[in-house]
């Protein structure tokens, strides 16, 4: 697990132990954001790492599976970890923050949340100092 992951998955617990969210949320915040991933597919095209029937072979095996594209690039050869990381970095990269997310479902309100977010980023600064 990557340090950001990690850090969103210790401020979703934050948001759920000040009681802003519930366990229930976190899912749904998750399902939400990954809405506005680009594809794996469309980045590893752009990137030159894969080929269109290269793509199409990955999608045609999913179907079959309940693995996730880049989970099945890896199995299939068709993409190494390296490659696969950066991929996943670049959509990470582009999706929006879980405080916009939060805020976009209205799951907190926005003074409520800045405040949270706050307390979270000082509280984090404790730790690491």
């Amino acid at each position: 697990m990557d340090i950001q992951t990690r850090l969103e998955n210790t401020f979703l617990a934050f948001l759920i132990r000040e009681r802003a969210i519930k366990t229930d949320d976190v899912e749904a915040i998750r399902s939400f954001r990954r809405g506005f991933a680009t594809p794996l597919g469309r980045l590893a095209l752009q990137k030159g790492y894969l080929n269109m029937k290269q793509v199409t072979v990955i999608l045609d095996a999913q179907l079959e599976s309940s693995r996730s594209f880049g989970r099945m690039a890896l199995d299939l050869g068709l993409l190494d970890r390296q490659q696969l990381d950066e991929l996943l970095s670049l959509q990470d990269a582009v999706l929006p923050s879980l405080s916009a997310i939060i805020g976009e479902m209205g799951l907190v309100d926005a003074v409520a949340l800045e405040a949270l977010t706050t307390d979270f980023v000082l509280s984090t600064a404790k730790v690491v100092c």
